[in-house]
């Protein structure tokens, strides 16, 4: 959502980031992970889960930002100024059943 190319889902993502920042500062047990239930009526992206039952937690890439950081990529959309970490898309398990090739 931080880098649609709509400035009104931009925000709305900001919004719900820094509230999952400032839920996370009250948390004081790990949370569960429940899969969310998948609305496939959806006519956009951002309608594909029910927000609203949902507990949101913030994105793992967004962590070492700071809120001023996120506002000011959010507001301008230049996706050029922030440098995302990069994290491996598969385990090692995963990489274990892959053939390796000579």
């Amino acid at each position: 959502m931080m880098t649609d190319t709509r400035q009104t889902i931009r925000e709305l993502a900001l919004r719900r980031i820094m509230k999952a920042r400032q839920e996370r500062k009250l948390q004081t047990k790990i949370r569960q992970f429940v899969v969310p239930t998948i609305n496939f009526e959806a006519k956009d992206y951002i309608d594909l889960i029910d927000w609203s039952n949902i507990t949101v937690t913030e994105p793992p890439v967004t962590k070492f930002l700071t809120d001023t950081e996120i506002q000011n990529f959010i507001e301008s959309g230049d996706h050029s100024k922030i440098t995302f970490p990069r994290f491996p898309c598969h385990t090692q398990s995963v990489e274990t059943l892959c053939k390796a090739s000579d």
